[in-house]
């Protein structure tokens, strides 16, 4: 009775055992498989795969198949969580309306924000304690000029975005979701797809009413944003990888 009440579901002792001798009502025999060794990559491939890893801003307006898609969020499901809670929720954003307004609230924000933070009044004091933010005034100018054109810059013209995220009062809300984020990434490269850590969006959502983000991202209701993924097809592959 005392190991049934400290077990937490994570099936290590059935993927363990080499007898069968293990009966788990959490685990009946059909969600039970035997391990293809021959499938598993070598650990020069899978170090391969993550020193060519780069963030390809070159999509294109090619659809990401549906099987393809299948496997980065089966991917994601993969990934550890703490204590097995497996509490993180993959929202998939695709539809363009949804993706350009999402850019547009982004725009927004950052041009507001620039406006107070670069005014003459202010300039000096961002030079001097922010001066990231002041050293990426001129990238936000060619932001807005891509923007006002039609363009998707801050999304980086994704054809699809993947919004990590799980319940607000979770302890590990941003180590699992961020986990889910790395399993994923690889599956997105290993299918050949580019992905991008959305910084910018994110950054821009945490400064955002938690109702507007809740219809921006199409969120579980209760939960928060622990990371954001653009997915598509790039224009070309890197064929080398620079020391780093």
């Amino acid at each position: 009775m005392e190991r049934e009440q400290s077990c937490i579901q994570c099936g290590h002792c059935i993927d363990a055992c080499l007898g069968d001798a293990i009966i788990h009502d959490s685990f009946p025999a059909q969600c039970v498989f035997q391990t293809n060794s021959e499938l598993l990559p070598r650990p020069e491939q899978l170090l391969e795969l993550i020193r060519n890893r780069r963030s390809n801003r070159t999509i294109t307006h090619r659809e990401i198949p549906g099987d393809v898609l299948k496997d980065v969020l089966e991917a994601a499901r993969y990934a550890p969580t703490a204590e097995n809670t497996r509490r993180v929720v993959v929202t998939v954003l695709s539809e363009a309306a949804v993706l350009q307004e999402l850019e547009d609230a982004t725009m927004r924000f950052f041009l507001r924000l620039s406006k107070v933070l670069m005014s003459p009044l202010l300039q000096p004091l961002t030079k001097r304690l922010l001066p990231d933010l002041y050293n990426e005034a001129p990238e936000l100018v060619r932001f807005e000029r891509r923007w006002r054109a039609g363009e998707r810059p801050c999304s980086c013209n994704a054809k699809m975005m993947l919004i990590f995220s799980a319940p607000a009062g979770y302890g590990f809300l941003k180590e699992d979701t961020n986990l889910a984020y790395q399993n994923a990434s690889l599956m997105a490269e290993a299918h050949g797809l580019t992905q991008i850590y959305m910084g910018l969006v994110q950054t821009a959502t945490r400064f955002m009413g938690k109702a507007k983000v809740q219809r921006l991202l199409h969120l579980p209701q209760g939960h928060r944003v622990g990371a954001m993924m653009a997915l598509g097809i790039p224009a070309f592959k890197y064929h080398r990888y620079t020391r780093r």
